[in-house]
């Protein structure tokens, strides 16, 4: 039964890990994002009105969505979340009421989060699917 702990710890971590660097991923997507938008027209900083935000849910779950920067100019950002509905893409029209070329911007940066959402969905589904086998089979091992 020890082995079969150890086993199960070695791919539950390397799972983890594998979630850990999708989260990272998807953080530094959000500040390159953050970067191209603020200086997208003249090159000068300007405040952005959407942005990403990669929130954590729980220890092990965490949501990557588009908001809304509602703060006043100067403030820091106070993000509204976008809701995104069923899947892991958000639908384009999303971006309907951001400018050109902003708007071009949202949607090839969505492209690479959808990516990334259904990585970490289907990483988390995996582990989860590996915590019941595991479980299964310590009780038959359990059961000789």
């Amino acid at each position: 039964m020890g082995t079969t702990n150890n086993h199960r710890q070695a791919l539950i971590d390397s799972l983890d890990g594998l979630y850990a660097e999708l989260v990272e991923e998807a953080k530094h997507v959000a500040k390159d994002f953050m970067a191209e938008a603020s200086t997208i027209e003249g090159g000068t900083r300007r405040q952005v009105k959407i942005l990403i935000q990669v929130k954590q849910h729980t220890p092990q779950s965490w949501g990557i969505y588009w908001a809304k920067n509602t703060a006043t100019p100067g403030q820091p950002a106070s993000p509204l979340t976008i809701n995104k509905g069923a899947g892991d893409k958000y639908l384009m029209a999303t971006f309907s009421s951001v400018r050109e070329p902003l708007k071009t911007v949202c949607r090839t940066y969505e492209q690479r989060l959808a990516l990334i959402r259904a990585a970490c969905r289907q990483n988390r589904v995996l582990r989860r699917t590996l915590d019941a086998h595991v479980r299964q089979v310590a009780k038959a091992l359990h059961n000789r």
